[in-house]
């Protein structure tokens, strides 16, 4: 994919994530793109070793613009749904994420906006650290800890609508 491509999926589908370690995803997003799921899933498959040793499901870095829409993230046991790590502006439509070991969503030092996220299944909701921001209009976090913010820089966190447990 080049910047400004948007990549629709027309059939659910499954990344093996048996070669990939620590802090890596199963599928890694450098380009500004859209990510249409067009109601389909990503399943990870072949996640082994400890939680904290895991890989994600899906990174999102090298300062990307990214909105992701339609989609289903199936962890599968994957460390994190979603690693947006040192990206640029994540937009999240319509977004659900299940079956992570820990957190559906981590954002670090990143802006993430959320307009329709489900989460439920993973061990935690959302940590937001590094100076990131998250501003969520609309969400479904089940887990017990919805929003954690962690670091020693400053993060901004805005809830606007959804329902959370704290």
């Amino acid at each position: 994919a080049k910047d400004g491509d948007t990549i629709t999926l027309v059939d659910d589908i499954e990344v093996s994530a048996s070669s990939v370690g620590n802090t890596q995803g199963a599928v890694t997003i450098t380009k500004d793109i859209i990510l249409d799921g067009n109601g389909k899933t990503i399943k990870i498959t072949g996640v082994s070793g400890t939680e904290s040793t895991r890989p994600s499901a899906i990174n999102i870095q090298g300062n990307a613009d990214v909105t992701v829409k339609n989609l289903t993230v199936d962890s599968n046991g994957a460390k994190h749904g979603l690693n947006i790590n040192d990206a640029g502006d994540v937009k999240l439509e319509d977004v659900e994420i299940t079956g992570s070991a820990w957190y559906a969503i981590v954002c670090n030092n990143s802006e993430l906006t959320v307009d329709g996220l489900d989460t439920h299944g993973n061990q935690w909701g959302i940590n937001v650290d590094r100076g990131g921001t998250l501003e969520i209009d609309d969400a479904d976090i089940s887990e017990d800890y919805s929003v954690v913010v962690e670091g020693s820089t400053k993060a901004t966190v805005e809830l606007n609508g959804g329902s959370y447990n704290v």
